[in-house]
Order: C-alpha cells, then sequence, then structure tokens
C-alpha cells in the first residue's frame, strides 16, 4: 500500500521534463516582458530629458544670440552639472545638425550626414542612439524674409540661429512679401519681373519658379490656407484692391492651371494683407472701406459675412496675422505716430447691429519706441512674435515674446531686411 502511494504521488520522467519547459517559457516571457518595459521606460525617461535640454538650448540661445556648441556650454548657466542618460552616458549636442542626442543603450552615436562620428553611414535609429530633432522646434525652422543685399529685393531663407542664409530667387526684379507653405515646401511671394506685380511660387531650393497670376494690374500679398491647397493674394485688376483666392494642383510648379475668385467684390476701396485662420474659417485683412485702414473679418465659408472694425482706433491697422489657437491676431498700428506692434484677443460680441457696429477688440501694445515696429507674425508653437524694426538706422528682424519683453535682432546688415515669416501653422 505504501508503495502504491509513493508511486502514485511521485512524478515520471516525462512529466519532469515537461514542467520544466514550461517553467522555462514562462521565465523567458517574463524576463522579456520586464526587460521590454524597462528598456522602453527609460525611452520615455530619456525624450523627456531631452525635451528639457531643448528648452535650455532655446534659451541659452535667446541670451547669447548663439546655439550652444556643445552641453559644457549649458553648465553653469542652464544645469549645475552634465547631466547623464538613463545609461549613464553623458548628452551630447551636435552644433551642425541641431541635435541633442543620447548615445542609447548601446552608447553608440551614428548620425547621418557625417555627424559626431563623421561616417555618413546613415544608421541613426533608436537602438543606437535617441535624438531629439530641432526641427520639431521653431528653432531650427527656416524662416523667410526679404533683403536687399543683393541690391535689390529678393527672398531669403535662414534658420533662426543666422545659419545657412540663403537667397532664394536670385532676379534684378523686386521679389517681396514672401510665404512659406505649411509643410515648408514651396514659398510664395510677389514679384515684378514680368511688369507689372504678379504671384509667384517656388521650392525652398530656389531652383524652379512658376506665376500663379497674370491678369492686368498687380497682384500682391499672398498667403495660404493651412492646408497648402489654396492661395489668398489681393488683386487691383478692377481697379482698387479686391481679396481673391486661387485653389492649388496637386504639382503647383509644372501645372500653371489654377482656379481664381473673387473674395470681396464691388467695394471701391482696398483690402490687403489677407490671412487666413488656423481652422480656415476666417479671414482676416486690411481695408479702408470705412475712411481709415483697419482689421476685418471675413467669413470663409461664405465669402459674404464680414465684421469690422475690429480696432476702430482712427489709426491706420495693417498686416494681421493670426495666433496658431486663432484667439489672438497681431499687427501694427501707426495709433501714436509711429507704428509698434499690437496683439488683440478675438473675441467678437454678438450684436443685433450689422458691421461696422461692434465693439472694438481688446488690444495690448507690446512696442513702444520713436522707430517703426511693423510686419509681426506668430512663431509656429505661438510663444513668439516676429517682426521687422528699424529701430537700429535700417530695417532689420527682430524676435520678441508674446508680452513683448526679450526683443532680440536677428539679422545685422547695412541694407534693408524685413518682412519675415516663419514657417507653416
Amino acid at each position: 500500500m505504501m508503495r502504491h502511494m509513493a508511486k502514485s504521488a511521485g512524478f515520471s520522467l516525462i512529466e519532469i521534463v515537461v514542467m520544466m519547459g514550461i517553467l522555462l517559457i514562462l521565465s523567458s516571457l517574463a524576463y522579456k516582458y520586464s526587460s521590454g518595459s524597462i528598456h522602453e521606460t527609460k525611452f520615455i525617461r530619456c525624450r523627456s530629458e531631452l525635451r528639457t535640454i531643448r528648452e535650455a538650448a532655446e534659451t541659452f540661445f535667446l541670451d547669447h544670440g548663439c546655439w550652444p556648441g556643445s552641453m559644457q556650454a549649458l553648465v553653469g548657466d542652464k544645469f549645475a552639472a552634465l547631466p547623464l542618460d538613463p545609461w549613464h552616458n553623458q548628452y551630447l549636442i551636435d552644433p551642425f545638425l541641431y541635435k541633442a542626442v543620447s548615445c542609447g543603450p548601446n552608447g553608440v552615436i551614428d548620425i547621418p550626414f557625417g555627424g559626431m562620428d563623421g561616417v555618413a553611414d546613415g544608421h541613426c535609429y533608436p537602438g543606437k542612439w535617441v535624438g531629439d530633432d530641432m526641427f520639431d522646434n521653431f528653432i531650427s525652422r527656416p524662416l523667410l524674409f526679404v533683403s536687399e543685399r543683393s541690391g535689390n529685393p529678393d527672398v531669403y531663407s535662414m534658420f533662426l540661429n543666422g545659419m545657412d542664409t540663403r537667397n532664394l530667387t536670385v532676379n534684378p526684379a523686386n521679389d517681396e512679401n514672401p510665404i512659406l507653405s505649411p509643410g515648408g515646401s514651396f514659398v510664395l511671394f510677389q514679384s515684378d519681373r514680368e511688369g507689372d506685380f504678379d504671384i509667384w511660387l517656388t521650392d525652398m531650393t530656389g531652383g524652379m519658379s512658376a506665376r500663379l497670376t497674370s491678369d492686368s494690374g498687380d497682384e500682391i500679398h499672398p498667403s495660404f490656407s493651412p492646408d497648402g491647397r489654396r492661395v489668398l493674394y489681393c488683386s487691383d485688376s478692377t481697379g482698387a484692391f479686391n481679396i481673391m483666392i486661387m485653389d492649388l494642383p496637386a504639382d503647383p510648379l509644372s501645372s500653371f492651371t489654377v482656379q481664381k475668385r473673387a473674395f470681396t467684390t464691388g467695394i471701391a476701396s482696398d483690402n490687403l494683407d489677407p490671412r487666413f485662420s488656423p481652422d480656415s474659417t476666417r479671414v482676416v485683412f486690411a481695408s479702408d472701406r470705412d475712411g481709415t485702414m483697419d482689421l476685418y473679418l471675413l467669413n470663409s465659408l461664405d465669402h459674404s459675412s464680414i465684421t469690422g472694425p475690429l480696432i476702430q482706433n482712427g489709426a491706420a491697422n495693417r498686416s494681421p496675422s493670426f495666433s496658431p489657437d486663432g484667439r489672438s491676431i497681431c499687427f501694427h498700428s501707426d495709433d501714436d505716430g509711429d507704428n509698434e506692434i499690437y496683439i488683440a484677443v478675438v473675441e467678437i460680441k454678438a450684436n443685433p447691429v450689422p458691421p461696422p457696429a461692434i465693439d472694438p477688440l481688446t488690444v495690448t501694445r507690446l512696442t513702444d519706441n520713436t522707430s517703426d515696429d511693423i510686419e509681426p507674425t506668430f512663431s509656429p508653437d505661438g510663444s513668439k512674435i516676429l517682426f521687422s524694426s528699424d529701430r537700429t538706422g535700417v530695417f532689420e528682424i527682430f524676435l520678441m515674446n508674446l508680452d513683448g519683453t526679450n526683443q532680440t535682432q536677428l539679422t545685422t546688415n547695412e541694407v534693408i531686411d524685413h518682412q519675415a515669416d516663419f514657417s507653416g501653422y
């Protein structure tokens, strides 16, 4: 009886082998899960710390006017000591590619185009290193502006840190009012290279250009819709400047047939500087339809409902531009005799009386000096305002915070630099 019980309580060799196999599989799955979870947690922490480094680098740029060439440049200024990544390696900054990077779990940096190790073999993916691409932030996005440094107005691009300045429209004509498409591929501008001012399009290399309008008179002040498929501009082909809209083909540089229609018609006044709201439902523009140049809102869905004037200060108010969240409009005004930058909160109150009998917007003045500060536009993240000023004796490009503080000069020339624009919305 005892022998029978002992035998029944034991396991055969086959059963033991099967059980060991099951335990081995379970333990390997548990290890894989836990190690994978730890691995992912380290990457999440790393990316968070890289964002902190990016913010410190942006502040360094605004404080010193240059990009930090290494992490050591941030020590003592932004960090007490060199920060280490989750794999106990120092974070690094590549000053040529504008990246803050971690060596990652393998401790190897291998950036394309000859980065840290100078080898352009394209090995640049997580598992070898973790990067925080500065092109995710406006600091290293290209901005456009007009400069006369070549002897006549041309469209230029450069990074906010002043690097890689390029002439995109090498032409003896006047090329002005550039706007970069939301995707960053194309540039709209006005040019009189064919006689009158027309709307032109080029790519960011400046290699190919297409003429989009050829009507009699001038076509000026182009701007993209948020989806990049439509273009607003102003035309005086019927007398006063009216706002027009055109649909762009899929490949606008090779297809020259565009559909055009009027946004404002039958008004014997100038309508200028049109810009879409971020949701495409409204267009803000400047008009002198009530005697002085003021700002107005046009319903872009029905093309007929116009609200304004919005500022109602009796001065000339020009160059409006929506903030990325659509809640504010920046513009310049000569309310005090010279042009200054203002920001208005878009709170149109319900009013039974048809426009223009509406309450004016809440307005805050951002600049205050005896020079002209003009042509403001928001940064893509809405945290800064780019503008032009002749406070140094000639118009240059400046950047400031939303409250008007930290006004930083970005260009320094003996010729005019103005009409600056950030990329996209």
